[in-house]
């Protein structure tokens, strides 16, 4: 009879496991996902592509801008040499000699010269090619530089939703632990537990406390940065997601086309210092006003002189050893192209490697989650009937606050890294946003 009775309650029991079991996968079924640990879309919440949009104030993006725009001006400046140049002067003279009286004489002069260089050995349009480089060279500076300032805002974007939702798993958490320490302490008040169990619950409750502060802390941070790239203030944020990057793409980044044009000035620089004679054509009109004695004026006060000059530099020795200099800054500056080109081949290879990782990742961490909710859902109900005790229930408590940790830190990283394929790729990560 016995037997018969220990029977029958083993296969309730077993009926009540199962019914709990089928109950769980269907919570799972329903409660899975992410939307309850991410922040609610309000009004006013900004996301990425706005966020991006803010960004073209920020100040270092903006002092790139005035960076090209004195480029510019010295490429123009450059270009003007190939005009005359003007240049004028007067002078006032007056003197007397006391040894000999009435003898005094001065007067006013002044003079306009115009010269036009002819010849110079080409370091005038050499001058206008290095200017021409360097504005290049800026404006691809300015890209990358724009280009990085999106990067670092998309890795703060992710980062604010990856601490968000951890801070919101931390929270319920906190809230089934509480629920279970006046659970525990009206049991411990009954003498149906011990006081361990209640100070264990306690403790952990404590931990968690110290684990939310810092989640908040974080989470301000991200706030505090993304509104010192984007020059705004950020409050609210949605979370958008990112186009998969086009893998077969690979174009030179803005800092080796940057590098590039700067190696090619430095060419054009040394191509100015010649031994070339140079060659101008000058014009000189000069206005003279004596006074005094009169065998001391000239005849004619306005004179007019046209000519030729032609000059050369002999110092072979200094100007060679400018030209060595400058020949040296050039290797230098070809070096360290060949070097990022290889770097960005690297990269690029990692990246793709890194986005292939991150896929598998959330696969992964999506099984890892729903077998954790699961778990965590069958563990509860048995701990609520006193079948298992604290520690088989914390466990499960932890499993599934670390599985939806590692989901949506999953989910965010994938974002991230198609995020540093388009940028280490030399794509533009302004169109890969879902808009």
């Amino acid at each position: 009879m016995k037997a018969k009775v220990l029977v029958v309650c083993c296969l309730t029991l077993l009926q009540i496991l199962w019914a709990n079991q089928s109950e769980g996968k269907k919570n799972v079924k329903q409660k899975f996902g992410i939307d309850q640990l991410l922040p609610k879309e309000t009004k006013g919440a900004v996301g990425l592509e706005e966020l991006l949009q803010r960004a073209k104030g920020n100040y270092q993006l903006i002092a790139k801008g005035d960076a090209v725009a004195k480029s510019e001006a010295e490429k123009m400046a450059a270009y003007l040499e190939f005009g005359p140049t003007l240049s004028a002067s007067y002078g006032y003279q007056y003197q007397t000699n006391p040894s000999v009286s009435g003898n005094y004489y001065g007067g006013n002069s002044a003079s306009l010269t115009a010269n036009w260089e002819l010849y110079s050995g080409f370091s005038t349009i050499n001058k206008v090619k290095q200017q021409s480089a360097l504005h290049r060279a800026s404006i691809a500076e300015k890209q990358y530089s724009e280009q990085n300032l999106y990067l670092q805002i998309i890795q703060q974007y992710y980062a604010y939703f990856t601490n968000y939702s951890n801070l919101v798993s931390l929270q319920q958490k906190k809230k089934l632990l509480q629920s279970n320490v006046e659970r525990l302490q009206r049991l411990y008040s009954s003498g149906l537990t011990t006081v361990d169990d209640l100070e264990s619950l306690k403790a952990e409750a404590s931990l968690t406390d110290y684990q939310i502060a810092q989640k908040e802390l974080e989470l301000e941070q991200n706030r505090l940065n993304l509104s010192l790239l984007t020059n705004s203030r950020v409050v609210q944020l949605k979370r958008n997601h990112l186009k998969f990057p086009n893998i077969k793409v690979k174009q030179e980044r803005a800092d080796i086309t940057a590098l590039k044009e700067q190696a090619e000035s430095i060419g054009y620089q040394k191509k100015q210092l010649s031994y070339a004679p140079k060659i101008s054509l000058y014009n000189t009109f000069t206005y003279n006003d004596k006074f005094g004695d009169d065998y001391l004026r000239p005849e004619h006060k306005i004179q007019n002189v046209v000519g030729v000059s032609v000059s050369m530099t002999l110092d072979s020795f200094s100007l060679y050893k400018q030209r060595e200099a400058i020949g040296l800054s050039q290797m230098q500056a070809l070096k360290e192209l060949n070097y990022k080109k290889e770097e960005q081949k690297k990269d690029i290879a990692l990246y793709k490697k890194s986005l292939d990782i991150a896929k598998i990742k959330v696969k992964s961490a999506e099984a890892g989650l729903r077998s954790a909710l699961l778990t965590f859902e069958n563990v509860s109900k048995r701990y609520d009937a006193q079948l298992v005790n604290y520690v088989d229930y914390l466990n499960a408590l932890s499993q599934k606050f670390n599985a939806e940790a590692t989901y949506v830190e999953s989910l965010n990283d994938y974002e991230l890294q198609k995020a540093n394929f388009v940028f280490y790729s030399g794509q533009d990560l302004e169109k890969y946003i879902e808009r």
